[in-house]
C-alpha cells in the first residue's frame, strides 16, 4: 500500500490514493504523525528539495517526506509518501511512488535525501 499527503494541483495538503482520491478514512495510515510540517519527518533548517526517510516501526510505515511543491509556494509546504514495510532506499520509495502516482512523480522532483530528519 502506498499514500501520498501533500498539495495536488492546487494548494492544500490532503492524504491521496493512487487515482487521485482523497482518502478520508486515515485508520489504514497514521493520523497523528504530523505530517504537515511535521518536524519528525523533515530535515532542519527547511530547504525546498530537501528529505528524510523515517521508518515508523509499530504501524510499519516508512514515510519519505520531504520540503516544498510546485502548487504551493508559501513557507513550511511538504510533501510526502509512506509505504508499508521497512523501506530505506529513495528509489524504491520513487520507483513505487512513480507507478502508483504516475502524474505526481512526473511533476514533482526527487528530493536530496538528507541522512535523517533533522540532522
Amino acid at each position: 500500500m502506498i499514500a501520498y499527503f501533500g498539495c495536488w494541483g492546487e494548494a492544500g495538503h490532503y492524504l491521496w490514493a493512487p487515482g487521485k482520491q482523497r482518502l478520508w478514512d486515515r485508520n489504514e495510515w497514521p493520523r497523528d504523525y504530523h505530517l504537515d510540517g511535521g518536524i519528525l519527518f523533515l530535515p532542519l533548517p527547511e530547504r525546498a528539495g530537501y528529505g528524510a526517510i523515517t521508518f515508523l516501526p509499530v504501524p510499519g510505515i516508512t514515510v519519505l517526506a520531504w520540503w516544498g511543491s510546485p502548487w504551493d509556494k508559501r513557507r513550511a509546504v511538504n510533501s510526502a509518501v509512506m509505504v508499508r514495510g521497512n523501506v530505506p532506499a529513495l528509489d524504491a520509495i520513487w520507483a513505487a511512488f512513480a507507478k502508483s502516482f504516475p502524474e505526481l512523480a512526473a511533476q514533482l522532483q526527487k528530493p536530496v535525501l538528507l541522512e535523517t530528519a533533522n540532522s
